[in-house]
């Protein structure tokens, strides 16, 4: 269905469960009056440069999430403000994680960066994370 789930729409952030390729889906959740689209979806590359195009011309940013460099670029050139590449980003983080934990040796590398993620899987850390971008938008 076009209409999808409009499940958390009184807050200033929520998910949409629609069919993302359908100019019917964007305008009945009013994309185009939003302050940023942020598209999580796997193997949706048509439908996200299809929505890039129509939000560039809204003047709404649109973010992406993708695995290649070359769906990347397309989505660049198709007006998508950013990109973020999953597999890069992994890379990124584990390389800076190398050298900040590496040094410290095999009995403590990685010993405080697991605490703090664990700390951080919690619901009242989610919540606060909901809660500061809750005040971004």
């Amino acid at each position: 269905s076009d209409r999808g789930s409009k499940e958390g729409m009184g807050s200033n952030i929520f998910s949409v469960y629609a069919d993302p390729e359908s100019p019917n889906s964007w305008d009945y959740y009013a994309l185009s009056k939003a302050k940023i689209v942020v598209s999580c979806m796997v193997g949706g590359q048509a439908a996200e440069v299809s929505l890039s195009r129509k939000l560039k011309k809204e003047g709404v940013p649109f973010l992406a999430i993708t695995n290649s460099n070359q769906e990347a670029k397309e989505l660049y050139e198709e007006g998508c403000r950013y990109v973020i590449q999953q597999e890069y980003l992994a890379a990124k983080v584990v390389k800076e994680l190398w050298d900040e934990e590496i040094p410290k040796g095999k009995a403590r590398a990685f010993d405080d960066k697991r605490r703090e993620h664990k700390g951080e899987l919690s619901d009242n850390h989610e919540d606060e994370l909901l809660r500061k971008i809750h005040a971004l938008m």
